[in-house]
């Protein structure tokens, strides 16, 4: 079964800010978003990556402000 490759229209002022913030964290050398991104690049392509990145940000910008914790 294929999935949908379309987003979900939302806040575009989030959306790029997340976007910015995941082609910042795939120059942090050593990382496991680096390492995340290399492995969706290589299978779905260059943006894609980015946007599945951002979202791998949002959900644990989320789950940080939802227990509260510090990093």
């Amino acid at each position: 079964m294929k999935k949908s490759v379309r987003t979900n229209r939302g806040n575009l002022w989030l959306k790029m800010t997340l976007s910015q913030c995941a082609w910042a964290a795939t120059n942090r050398k050593g990382s496991k978003l680096q390492g995340r991104y290399h492995g969706l690049r290589v299978r779905c392509g260059n943006k894609r990556a980015i946007v599945a990145l951002a979202h791998t940000l949002l959900t644990i910008i989320h789950a940080v402000l939802k227990t509260r914790s510090q990093i």
